[in-house]
Formats: structure tokens, C-alpha cells, sequence
């Protein structure tokens, strides 16, 4: 056998082992998710950006604990942000991390999705319960079409919006407030509108909400979760923990 036989040899052996390694790592992984059993990892590591197909809370609070422990989170496990992220996209748990200027985040999934009434309401009461402990909270979604922004303090939700691109269904509560300035949003749906009257939406300068506007809003209300890299270079760790249903 030659050196250049060998030399392949090696590389297509240890290529295998990755392979083997990293499908094991993940079976581990998959099972675990299913026993509701968590996969801690304590390396802190730079925060991610997320806000693209993801719904999450913001939190007036100085610590992550005080937030997981009043979402009720089980199976709690101290985690960097790679780890953490899996869960996030995939489901199965959610994150909380560390404060950035005195905002917590909780981001992941398995949060009301806003997609229906019901989900709304969840949304409703789940800020309030928050607010009502800490003071101000907040809850963005961008996940499925469905573009939403809410904000709570003392326990009562001040101004929530929310619209459902998919079949046009709109929640809106409270007044608008400054940071929706040039921002006219839905207030009808499109079939309850004159056929003849093609220029409604132009006419009266209606903005249908997108990621964008809701990172926007998230910007001026607390943390800009798609700007977390750029702004904060910190290695940090924060809790995952499995939202009860």
C-alpha cells in the first residue's frame, strides 16, 4: 500500500467516525427530547440573533432565574446559546437568557403562536402574569405569517396587535402609541371592502405588518433580538427549560 492509498484510507476512516459520532450525538439528543429530559451544556458562548419565524418574550427583569422560575419551567438546566438553539427552532423547550440592560428574553416555539383567538388569549394572560410580577413585559411573533407585538404592565396588556397574513384575522387592543407613528395597520379584512374600490389599502396608506416592523418595534419597546450579536460580545449562558402546555 502506498502513501497517498494510506493517507485516503485515513480520511475516509475518520470522515466514518465524525459521521457515527455526530448521528449518535443527535439519537441521544432526540431521545432525551422525548423523555422531557434536557441536555445541559454550561460552555457560555457569544448570544444568537433569532427573530426571522420565531416568537419570544421580553421581560423587565435582571436575572434569567426569577423568569423561569414564574414561567414554571421544568426540567430546568443551565445552557450556552448553541445548545439552547436547537431546542428553540425544533421545539421542545424554550430559553431564557441572560439580561441585556435590564430585559430578559425568553424565545422559543413552544410559546403561544398567535394564530388564533386562543393563542392570542394565551398570549394575553401569559404577559399580564408576567407584568404583574416584574412590571412590564412584552411578547413578539413572527412565526407562520402571523406578525405580532404586545405589551403588558402591572398585570394589564396596554396595546397588543396582531395579523394573520394567511387568512387575514387581526386582534388589535388599546390605542396605537408612538413607536407605530407612520404605521397604519389593518383595521378590516380584505372582502370587506367595495369591489370596485381597488385602491383602498393605497389610498389610506395601510401597513400590513412583516418581520421587519416587528423587530422595529421590539427595538424601540426593549431588546432588537436580530441585533444581539452586534450589540452585546459577551459569552453568557441562560436556562432551557420545558414550557408546561
Amino acid at each position: 500500500m502506498n502513501a497517498a492509498n494510506f493517507f485516503v484510507i485515513i480520511v475516509i476512516g475518520i470522515v466514518a467516525f465524525l459521521f457515527i459520532q455526530t448521528s449518535y450525538s443527535q439519537s441521544i439528543k432526540e431521545k432525551r427530547r422525548k423523555l422531557g429530559e434536557l441536555l445541559p451544556n454550561q460552555k457560555a458562548d457569544r448570544p444568537f440573533n433569532f427573530g426571522e419565524e420565531m416568537v419570544w418574550l421580553a421581560v423587565r427583569a435582571d436575572s434569567s432565574e426569577g423568569v423561569a422560575e414564574e414561567l414554571g419551567l421544568t426540567g430546568r438546566v443551565r445552557s450556552g446559546w448553541l445548545n439552547a438553539m436547537h431546542y428553540v427552532f425544533e421545539g421542545g423547550a424554550v430559553f431564557v437568557t441572560p439580561a441585556f440592560e435590564n430585559w430578559v428574553l425568553v424565545v422559543g416555539i413552544d410559546l403561544p403562536t398567535s394564530n388564533s383567538k386562543t393563542e392570542i388569549n394565551k398570549i394575553k394572560l401569559l404577559i399580564d402574569r408576567l407584568s404583574k410580577q416584574f412590571g412590564e413585559s412584552q411578547f413578539y411573533g413572527t412565526y407562520k405569517s402571523c406578525y405580532t407585538f404586545a405589551k403588558s404592565v402591572d398585570g394589564e396588556v396596554v396595546r397588543l396587535y396582531s395579523h394573520n397574513s394567511n387568512n387575514y384575522d387581526f386582534h388589535d387592543t388599546g390605542e396605537p402609541v408612538a413607536e407605530e407613528a407612520g404605521m397604519n395597520f389593518p383595521k378590516i379584512k380584505p372582502w370587506q371592502i367595495d369591489e370596485e374600490d381597488q385602491e383602498y389599502w393605497e389610498r389610506n396608506n395601510v401597513t400590513f405588518p412583516n418581520k421587519d416592523i416587528i423587530l422595529q418595534i421590539a427595538g424601540k419597546w426593549s431588546i432588537n433580538p436580530a441585533q444581539l450579536r452586534k450589540n452585546y460580545k459577551e459569552k453568557s449562558t441562560g436556562i432551557l427549560g420545558i414550557l408546561k402546555a
